[in-house]
């Protein structure tokens, strides 16, 4: 299961961005390409998981990244998403063991698996371009 968020979380990014603007987490998949899954459903269960803990966070933007070069099977996930004051320690915690349950009944077979929330900074932009 997933380990607590340090409590001191939030006096790392300072100020809560609780402002007008898009919401959009990211999610980056990392992974060795012997492992048989489909990143595409993984990103989308990913977004569909924060919606479901969070109804106004957005489109999460993700990416994957498989790799011929490893040592191990593995799957590392990196989320990102604003801080809110809506999004506390008992948010990222319920969060946090929602993805990492849905996401290993996706992947079927052994492998190491990590997953980290990252809150990101206050001052973070992001948004549609057009130019």
């Amino acid at each position: 299961m997933a380990k607590p968020i340090p409590t001191v979380w939030l006096a790392q990014y300072g100020v809560v961005n609780d402002g007008p603007g898009i919401e959009m987490p990211h999610a980056e998949l990392k992974y060795s390409t012997d492992l048989d899954i489909d990143p595409n459903a993984i990103l989308a269960e990913i977004e569909t998981v924060i919606l479901e803990h969070d109804d106004n966070a957005g489109d999460c933007k993700g990416r994957g990244y498989p790799t011929d070069h490893y040592h191990h099977s593995h799957i590392h996930i990196s989320v990102a998403l604003l801080a809110k004051a809506h999004r506390d320690e008992k948010f990222f915690q319920a969060l946090s063991g929602a993805l990492e349950t849905r996401i290993k009944q996706m992947i079927p077979i052994p492998c190491y698996f990590s997953l980290g929330l990252e809150i990101l900074p206050a001052l973070y932009v992001a948004g549609p371009y057009e130019p």
